[in-house]
């Protein structure tokens, strides 16, 4: 899943930074996600009312990430963040994780994120409602850029 994901990001074999984007609705990292050697380029967007996975794998003898060739699926469906809730939320090293502590302001500088949290509000189509959401949220550390080792 997502937070697994982050928690293992690491930097790219182009030597890019273990996280490229951090926006309210849109997440790239570079992640070693399908168990082989290489850690793949790892987008998370959402696009009306569904959470995507975007995969790029490196090619070539000397690697590259062609944005090209991403394959994508659905995460989520009936995602009912819109724009004015945030999937994504980022945290300098001082993050306790406590609920009243001030995420970074965007635009996000990279270098300062050390924990990500995610929020995903879902529709309730099962009842007579579709304008009710269940709120799922999680979060976790990017090991590989974590300051404090004691976490």
């Amino acid at each position: 899943g997502i937070i697994s994901e982050l928690r293992r990001s690491q930097q790219s074999l182009t030597g890019s930074y273990a996280l490229q984007v951090a926006q309210p609705q849109q997440i790239i990292f570079y992640s070693n996600v399908d168990s082989d050697a290489n850690p793949e380029r790892v987008r998370y967007f959402s696009s009306s009312t569904s959470l995507y996975l975007g995969i790029v794998k490196a090619t070539g003898t000397t690697p590259t990430y062609n944005v090209a060739s991403e394959t994508l699926s659905i995460v989520q469906r009936n995602l009912g963040n819109g724009t004015s809730t945030p999937i994504f939320t980022f945290y300098d090293g001082s993050y306790v994780g406590s609920s009243t502590q001030a995420a970074l302001t965007q635009p996000v500088e990279v270098t300062d994120v050390k924990f990500v949290k995610v929020t995903l509000k879902v529709l309730n189509r099962i009842g007579f409602s579709t304008t009710t959401t269940v709120t799922v949220s999680n979060g976790g550390a990017i090991r590989s850029l974590k300051t404090n080792l004691g976490n």
